[in-house]
C-alpha cells in the first residue's frame, strides 16, 4: 500500500513539475520590437515618405503599402520587368489619398496641386520625369511614358500635361487631388507663413527583377504651401532617383532642395560603384553625413543587384516595406527614438490582447502562457540571463505544440515567437 502511494505521489509529482515546465515556457509581445535598417534577399522595396505616422493612420498606411508591396511582387514573379515593378507599385501609392503623391497630394501656396515623379532604368540608365503636372491622374505612368516614347528626359507644367493627353493617360480635375486632411495642413502652414518642410510624404520604389536589373521610381507633391512652381528633388535623376545595375537603385525623401545639391541618389550608387562600399554603408554616409551636413534631413532606400536593401534616415522616422525572396511582405514604421528592449511584461500584454481578440480556443493555453511569462519576468528582474534564454526557448517549444494542437491562431503564433526571438536576442 505505502509502495502504491509513493509511485502515484512520484506520478503526481512528475505531472505537476511538466505542467510548470510547460507553463514556464510560454511568452509573447505586443511591444514594437527593435527594427533592423539593413535588409538582404530583397527582390522589391517601397517608401512612404520621411517622417512619422501618426498610431491613427499606421493601420490604414499599413493596407496601401502591403496592396503595393504584392502589386510590384507580383509584376516580378510574372516575369515583368522592374521597371513596371516600380511603377505598378507607385501607382497604387498615387491612388490612396493618405500618401502626398497623386490623389493625396499637399496644396502649393495658391491652393493648387503640382506633382512630380519620376523612374529609371539601372539596365541601360533610360530614365523619365515629370515636374508641375496638374491634370494627370498617375504622374508616375507620365514619367514612363516619356521614358518610353519621347527623345526626353523631363518635362514639365503644361507640356507635361498636353504629352501624357497624347499618350492616351487619364486625365482628372484639380479638385480629383482635395483632401480634407490636405487642406487643414495648408491652413495651419498659412498661419506659420512658411512651407511645411517637417513632413514628407513622398513615396518610392525600388526593384530587381528576375534578370538582375534594377529599377527606382519617386512621386510626389511636394511640400506643402510650397511657391508655386517650385521643383524638388524626387523629379531629379541624380538626386531623389537613380538606378544603374553597376552601383544601385535608389528612391529618396526629404529635403529636396539640399538632395538636389548634394546628389543624394547618385551619390550612394557612385559610393558602391567606384567607391566599393556596401549599400549600407554608402547609404548611410549619404543620408546621415552627407546630406545633414548641408543642413537636410531625409532617408532613402537603397537596393543593390544582390539584393541588399539599406533604408537610413536622419529625419524623425521612414515608413517603408519590402518583399523578400522568398515572398515575404514587411512594413516598418522605424522612429529616431531608440526603443526599450522587448521583455517579458511587453510580450504578456500581446498575449493579453491576442486573448481578447479570440486568438486562443482556451483559456488553458493563455494560461500556460502567462504563467511562464511570469518566470521569465522574475529571472529578468535577477538579470539571469541564462535562465530567461533557457525558459524563452521553452517558450517556442510551447507555441510550437499549440500550434499542432490548433489552439493558437497562425497570427498570435507567428508573432509571439518572433518576439521570443526577439527577448532572447536581447539576453544572449
Amino acid at each position: 500500500m505505502q509502495n502504491n502511494l509513493m509511485i502515484k505521489m512520484s506520478i503526481f509529482i512528475g505531472f505537476f513539475a511538466l505542467l510548470i515546465f510547460f507553463a514556464t515556457t510560454s511568452t509573447e509581445s505586443s511591444a514594437e520590437t527593435q527594427v533592423d535598417h539593413n535588409q538582404e534577399d530583397i527582390m522589391f522595396a517601397i517608401h512612404g515618405g520621411s517622417g512619422t505616422v501618426s498610431d491613427d493612420l499606421q493601420d490604414d498606411y499599413r493596407e496601401v503599402m502591403e496592396e503595393a508591396l504584392e502589386a510590384g511582387k507580383n509584376t516580378i514573379e510574372d516575369g515583368g520587368t522592374s521597371v513596371e515593378a516600380v511603377e505598378d507599385a507607385i501607382l497604387l501609392l498615387e491612388d490612396s489619398p493618405l500618401l502626398n503623391a497623386g490623389r493625396g497630394s499637399v496644396f502649393n501656396t495658391d491652393a493648387a496641386h503640382e506633382l512630380d515623379a519620376s523612374i529609371m532604368s539601372g539596365e541601360d540608365l533610360e530614365a523619365g520625369a515629370v515636374a508641375g503636372v496638374e491634370n494627370i491622374k498617375n504622374p508616375i505612368s507620365l514619367a514612363h511614358e516619356i521614358m518610353e516614347e519621347s527623345e526626353h528626359v523631363m518635362l514639365g507644367g503644361d507640356g507635361a500635361d498636353l504629352f501624357g493627353i497624347e499618350q492616351g493617360l487619364e486625365t482628372v480635375t484639380q479638385d480629383y487631388f482635395f483632401t480634407e486632411r490636405r487642406w487643414e495642413q495648408l491652413l495651419d502652414a498659412k498661419e506659420e507663413d512658411e512651407a511645411d518642410t517637417e513632413n514628407h510624404g513622398t513615396v518610392g520604389a525600388v526593384a530587381l527583377d528576375e534578370n538582375d536589373n534594377l529599377a527606382a521610381g519617386t512621386s510626389t507633391g511636394g511640400l506643402t504651401n510650397k511657391a508655386v512652381g517650385r521643383i524638388g528633388d524626387s523629379p531629379i535623376i541624380g538626386a531623389g532617383t537613380y538606378a544603374d545595375n553597376d552601383g544601385v537603385a535608389v528612391s529618396a525623401t526629404g529635403t529636396g532642395e539640399v538632395f538636389i545639391r548634394g546628389t543624394a541618389a547618385r551619390d550612394i550608387s557612385a559610393l558602391v560603384e567606384f567607391g566599393e562600399q556596401s549599400v549600407y554603408g554608402a547609404a548611410e554616409t549619404v543620408v546621415e553625413d552627407n546630406m545633414p551636413s548641408l543642413g537636410a534631413t531625409g532617408a532613402v532606400i537603397a537596393l543593390d543587384h544582390n539584393g541588399n536593401l539599406a533604408s537610413p534616415f536622419s529625419s524623425s522616422g521612414l515608413s517603408y516595406g519590402y518583399v523578400t525572396n522568398d515572398g515575404e511582405v514587411m512594413v516598418e514604421f522605424a522612429t529616431d527614438e531608440e526603443d526599450e528592449p522587448i521583455s517579458a511584461a511587453d510580450i504578456n500584454e500581446a498575449v493579453e490582447r491576442f486573448d481578447e481578440e479570440g486568438e486562443f480556443a482556451s483559456e488553458e493555453a493563455v494560461q500556460a502562457l502567462t504563467t511562464h511569462l511570469t518566470a521569465v519576468s522574475h529571472y529578468e528582474e535577477l538579470e539571469e540571463a541564462d535562465n530567461v534564454v533557457e525558459h524563452m526557448e521553452g517558450f517556442n517549444d510551447l507555441l510550437d505544440h499549440q500550434q499542432e494542437n490548433e489552439v493558437i491562431s497562425e497570427e498570435a503564433f507567428e508573432t509571439l515567437q518572433s518576439h521570443a526571438e526577439d527577448l532572447m536576442a536581447v539576453w544572449e
